[in-house]
């Protein structure tokens, strides 16, 4: 059931826009633009490994996968945003705006973000955003998340993944997109299926196919499978 009118209509020219005219296919809620991390469970306890891979779906599109993190470097002192889904823009990205990065919001738009402090409690979270990882060049040669509590994306994948989004103002460091961001851990079900419904639907994209059986390969011909 469809209760409004999809907010990416008047710039795509059609009410099904952000499903690439395909509104069983593609999931969109809300109209913008959606990123999804998938990370592993636990958080690796080493601030140089990025563990997590991320896609973000444009106007029906999957792009990616890039490669990120949803981790700070040390949650033994440092809050960890929860699981699940929440609201962003760009409207004062990072550091100040001097930065580009994906502002997390509360429903009224404020910069909120609900977290789970060292101790197991529940927090909220101010100022989480999704944000580039220390450079090597601008530290020593190493990798480093450079993490306090925001998602992070690796420095050699950050171009790609930033160029999805809107930057307006003159140093291209905010602007006006929006959407939701997914936050997954772990192998649970709902994780699984989430991430197996992105791959499918990109190797329908990429081979130009809507309604022609695709095989599947996952690594042992048993294991094929045909999806339309």
């Amino acid at each position: 059931m469809f209760r409004s009118v999809d907010p990416l209509a008047k710039v795509h020219e059609s009410h099904y826009a952000a499903f690439a005219n395909n509104p069983i296919w593609f999931i969109d809620p809300d109209g913008g633009d959606t990123v999804v991390f998938f990370d592993q469970a636990n958080n690796p306890d080493n601030r140089r490994v990025y563990t997590g891979t991320i896609n973000v779906v444009k106007a029906g599109q999957i792009l990616g996968p890039y490669t990120g993190s949803t981790y700070p470097n040390n949650d033994n002192t440092q809050n960890t945003l929860n699981v699940g889904w929440h609201d962003y823009n760009n409207v004062s990205g990072h550091h100040g705006g001097t930065q580009m990065g994906l502002n997390i919001v509360d429903a009224k738009g404020n910069r909120n973000a609900p977290g789970t402090n060292p101790q197991g409690n529940a927090v909220t979270m101010q100022y989480v955003n999704v944000h580039l990882g220390v450079p090597p060049v601008q530290n020593n040669g190493l990798d480093n998340r450079g993490s306090a509590g925001c998602p992070t994306i690796c420095p050699t994948d950050a171009a790609s993944f930033f160029e999805n989004f809107d930057w307006k103002n003159r140093a291209q460091t905010t602007g006006t997109s929006e959407g939701r961001i997914g936050i997954y851990r772990g192998d649970s079900q709902e994780a699984t299926n989430f991430r197996n419904i992105l791959e499918v639907k990109q190797i329908l994209q990429n081979s130009g196919t809507t309604g022609t059986p695709v095989e599947l390969n996952r690594g042992e011909s048993s294991n094929s499978a045909w999806i339309w």
